[in-house]
């Protein structure tokens, strides 16, 4: 019993470190959806080229991202310096998306994995970092 009790205590401050990820996971894969859908709609129905549409569909699903985690995951961060802050998001943001490239690619080509395993053991492994990164520094009180 004592053991248990210990173990659930060595845990709090892990648990309490990623309370708020449930929420910001939800809001990744509705930003997602949102990507995906306007990189499809747009080329589709704009008659954009699909590089374009990729583009204008990654800002939007990541301002949806940067509004949805600022109201939502991170409650009261979003109170001053907001374009500042905004652009440390999207400056990030691209960054990761340059690092998660690069890692598929060498999982998928180097170490012989399937792409789609490479990219979801990427996605769900940058999707923590990415959460500690946005709680630590980029929602961080003002």
């Amino acid at each position: 019993m004592e053991h248990k009790l210990q173990d659930s205590v060595s845990l709090r401050p892990f648990s309490f470190q990623f309370r708020r990820y449930p929420r910001f996971f939800i809001i990744g894969a509705f930003s997602y959806i949102i990507n995906i859908g306007l990189t499809f709609l747009l080329p589709e129905y704009a008659h954009l080229w699909y590089l374009i549409s990729f583009s204008l569909a990654a800002l939007v699903s990541l301002s949806c991202s940067f509004i949805l985690n600022s109201f939502y995951t991170f409650r009261g961060y979003l109170r001053k310096d907001n374009t500042k802050r905004y652009t440390l998001y999207i400056n990030f943001y691209i960054i990761s998306a340059l690092i998660t490239f690069v890692l598929v690619y060498l999982l998928t080509s180097i170490f012989k994995m399937h792409y789609f395993v490479s990219i979801t053991v990427i996605t769900l492994i940058s999707s923590f970092i990415t959460y500690i990164i946005n709680k630590k520094f980029i929602f961080l009180h003002i």
